[in-house]
């Protein structure tokens, strides 16, 4: 009786295959294609209540699962994996989750502003859950907390709402952003300084104020 199937590394970077027994035969490239069979397959005997889920990011399985544990750039904060715009602007409708926290380490808050600005899914996968939980490290449950109540208040737009790339806005370099687009309501746009000092700075006509390693959520109208 879980509520979710989840398939860990499934749809990770496509591979030859040289397994002539398989239903791909001497197409060694169609391996991608057997997994996509055995997902469709999944999806379809399984009850409508129940969620499927697979590891990393693929445009090929994305639409025939319910939410997917990112992995590869964007998903992770990280020198190298923090520019998730271009996927997520080409395929708004893909529930997401972060990843690489794990921990109350040094700078974990940043993979939780990372993955709040760009309404990543909050993977919560503490190392030590299998002792104390999330409520043995109440500094970060608190300040995911924060993050999620703040989701909550704009709830169709994090959840419902089309992301959209902040890309060649005027913003501050310190500031990330991005924006989610609800069609009968505006739009708001994420902001999170990454610096230590407040920023103050216009947008779409509105002068904005952010604390220093802070986030922020600014509701506009069409």
């Amino acid at each position: 009786g879980p509520d979710a199937v989840f398939f860990d590394q499934v749809a990770c970077c496509l591979k030859l295959c040289f397994d002539q027994s398989h239903p791909h035969g001497k197409r060694i490239d169609e391996d991608g294609m057997g997994r996509w069979n055995n997902l469709r397959a999944i999806r379809e005997i399984l009850p409508e209540e129940k969620s499927l889920g697979v590891e990393c990011i693929n445009d090929r399985y994305c639409n025939l699962v319910d939410f997917v544990h990112g992995y590869g750039k964007g998903m992770h904060y990280g020198w190298s994996f923090s520019f998730p715009d271009i996927f997520l602007d080409t395929f708004p409708e893909i529930p997401i989750s972060n990843r690489g926290i794990h921990d109350d380490k040094p700078g974990y808050k940043n993979h939780l502003r990372h993955a709040f600005t760009y309404g990543l899914i909050f993977d919560t996968a503490i190392y030590r859950s299998r002792l104390i939980g999330i409520a043995g490290i109440p500094e970060y449950a608190e300040y995911q907390k924060k993050l999620i109540d703040l989701k909550d208040k704009y709830h169709k737009y994090f959840y419902y709402g089309r992301f959209k790339t902040m890309y060649g806005e005027k913003v501050p370099d310190c500031i990330r952003s991005a924006k989610f687009v609800d069609e009968s309501d505006g739009f708001i746009v994420t902001l999170w300084n990454t610096s230590g000092e407040d920023v103050k700075f216009n947008l779409y006509g509105r002068e904005i104020c952010v604390h220093g390693n802070d986030v922020a959520v600014e509701k506009f109208h069409d």
